[in-house]
C-alpha cells in the first residue's frame, strides 16, 4: 500500500510507527456527538476544505492539507495534524507534529473503521472518533510510510524487527494486530497488504500470495505483486501485467493493464497505454482510458488527474467538482 494523502497528492502512501511515550493527547474540552458525514477534500489557491455529495462548500478552504472525511476529516495546519468534525470545528486539535526536514512525512492517518494511527515522540498507535486511545503507541519507527497500516477488515498491519531462527540474522518482518492491539499473526512476512474479505496479500520467498486469518496461504505465492480483495476479485500482476484473481487463484480478469487498483463500489481503475479508466467486475468498461490517473470510487465519486488537476468524477465519467 503506499505518501501524504493516499488519492489527494499524486504519487501517494501510508503507514506508521512507534516508542513508549506519555499518553497526552489534545482534544477539545467537549467531546460533541460524531456526525458521519461524508466529504471530500478540494483545493483552492493553496488551501484545503471539503465539499458535499451535492458539490456545495461545507468546510471552507482554509488547512494546509485535507484527506478522507470518515466521520472526522485529517486536516494539517501550521506543521501539525489533527481532526475535524464537518462544520470545520477541532474535535481531536492538531498535536501531531510533521517533521518539517520530511516533505512527505505523515503524523496522523485517517480513520478506518472507526480508529485512526497517529505519531507521538515517534512512535505509533492507534484513537478512537473521540480522541482516545484504543491502542497506546507501541509501534517503533519514524518512517510514515511503512511501519503500521491502517484497520481493514478487522486488522492492521505492522512492522518489527525480527531475528532468522535460522541464519540468527535480524531483518524487518510484517505481522497483523486485531482491534485491541493483540498480536493476531506475528510478523514473518517480508511484505504484506491489508486484509480484504478474510485474505491479504503476503510475500514468501519473493512472491505473492494470498493468506488466510490464521496465516495460511489460501492463494500460492506466484505473483510478482497483488491488492485487496473486494467484490470477490483482487488485483495481481504477473510477468510484468496486472489482471484480477477470484479467490482460488484464478484469472477472472486477464493480465493485460499496466497497473490495476482495487475494487471498490463496483468498480476498479486500471490503466492502459492510453491512461487509466474503469472496469466492471465483468472486465468491460464502464468508463474508457482517458485519465492521466484515477483512484477508487468512495459513495459515487473518484477522483482523477487530468492536465495535473485533481477532478471528481461520477460512475458515467461526467465531471462532478469542480
Amino acid at each position: 500500500m503506499t505518501p501524504k494523502s493516499l488519492l489527494l497528492t499524486v504519487g501517494l502512501a501510508f503507514v506508521l510507527a512507534a516508542v513508549s511515550v506519555p499518553l497526552v493527547l489534545g482534544l477539545a474540552d467537549a467531546k460533541p456527538q460524531i456526525q458521519f458525514t461524508e466529504l471530500y477534500p478540494f483545493e483552492s489557491n493553496g488551501k484545503w476544505g471539503y465539499f458535499d455529495r451535492t458539490g456545495r462548500e461545507i468546510v471552507a478552504p482554509r488547512f494546509d492539507h485535507a484527506d478522507y472525511f470518515h466521520g472526522l476529516g485529517l486536516v494539517e495546519l501550521d506543521g501539525m495534524a489533527g481532526y475535524i468534525n464537518d462544520q470545520g470545528e477541532f474535535v481531536i486539535k492538531p498535536t501531531y507534529t510533521l517533521d518539517p526536514n520530511e516533505p512527505n512525512d505523515v503524523a496522523a492517518r485517517p480513520f478506518w473503521e472507526g480508529l485512526a494511527a497517529v505519531r507521538v515522540n515517534g512512535a505509533w498507535g492507534y484513537i478512537n472518533l473521540q480522541g482516545d486511545w484504543q491502542i497506546v503507541p507501541k509501534f517503533i519507527g519514524e518512517d510514515g510510510f511503512d511501519t503500521v497500516g491502517d484497520f481493514s477488515d478487522g486488522r492492521a498491519w505492522f512492522r518489527r524487527a525480527v531475528v532468522s531462527p535460522e541464519s540468527g540474522e535480524g531483518y524487518e518482518a510484517y505481522g497483523f494486530i486485531d482491534a485491541t492491539g493483540e498480536v493476531a499473526l506475528e510478523p514473518k512476512w517480508l511484505a504484506v497488504n491489508d486484509f480484504g474479505e478474510g485474505l491479504a496479500g503476503a510475500v514468501h520467498k519473493g512472491y505473492w500470495g494470498f493468506i488466510d486469518r490464521d496465516g495460511e496461504f489460501q492463494v500460492r505465492p506466484k505473483f510478482d505483486g497483488v491488492g485487496v480483495f473486494h467484490n470477490g476479485l483482487a488485483p495481481a500482476k504477473k510477468d510484468g501485467l496486472w489482471g484480477y484473481l477470484n479467490r482460488r487463484g484464478q484469472w477472472h480478469i486477464e493480465p493485460t493493464f499496466v497497473q490495476a487498483d482495487n475494487f471498490l463500489d463496483g468498480v476498479a481503475p486500471v490503466q492502459t497505454e492510453d491512461g487509466w479508466g474503469y472496469l466492471d467486475p465483468y472486465g468491460q468498461w464502464i468508463i474508457p482510458p482517458r485519465f492521466d490517473r484515477a483512484f477508487a470510487f468512495e459513495n459515487g465519486l473518484a477522483r482523477v488527474v487530468v492536465d495535473g488537476e485533481i477532478l471528481y468524477i461520477d460512475h458515467s465519467g461526467n465531471q462532478f467538482f469542480p
